[in-house]
């Protein structure tokens, strides 16, 4: 089915303009976000929600390159494997089991689509959904972002970053993080 034939559907977007819920934000956020009991892709949903969180930068819309024709049925979205970007054309023809909503993840707004959308052009990528079943977060999230994957200990990070009086240092925390800072300088 295509967005605007599922029931309930009055003005399918890929993005709310206007925020339907209380937080008072619009377009892709992390809690828009619904799994499909079908498929076993909560690390790229995950991916996904990460991406979300960082609204200063609008990730996520940015991975649209195309979408001028998703009223007619087509939008083109752009992924990094193999390092280079790949060019995904998809059609917005939604699988369903029940014909009531997509079978697979889907926003929790039934009018906005961004998130099916991006989740059948990944399918397409790799060649079709079940192949997204498990997976590693650091993968998805190089496959969107272009950025080569990294580990964080956490545990090293909070232990340096304490404070005498119990608390911690966030912004020493927040340069470790983005990987200034060196841990002889104390």
């Amino acid at each position: 089915m295509r967005p605007h034939e599922f029931p309930g559907v009055t003005h399918p977007e890929l993005f709310r303009d206007d925020a339907t819920d209380d937080s008072g934000i619009s377009g892709a956020e992390a809690n828009d976000i619904i799994q499909s009991s079908y498929l076993g892709n909560c690390y790229f949903l995950s991916a996904l929600s990460i991406l979300c969180g960082c609204r200063e930068t609008d990730m996520v819309p940015q991975l649209f390159i195309s979408t001028e024709f998703f009223n007619q049925g087509l939008v083109g979205l752009k992924f990094f494997k193999e390092g280079i970007w790949w060019d995904v054309a998809v059609d917005t023809l939604m699988p369903t089991a029940d014909g009531k909503i997509p079978v697979f993840a889907r926003n929790k707004d039934i009018n906005e689509w961004w998130l099916s959308i991006i989740e059948k052009a990944y399918a397409k990528m790799h060649g079709c959904y079940e192949v997204l079943d498990a997976g590693f977060m650091n993968t998805a999230l190089s496959d969107l972002t272009g950025a080569a994957p990294g580990d964080i200990d956490v545990k090293t990070l909070f232990s340096a970053c304490k404070l005498r009086d119990g608390g911690h240092d966030k912004k020493k925390a927040l340069t470790m993080l983005r990987g200034r800072w060196d841990p002889a300088f104390n």
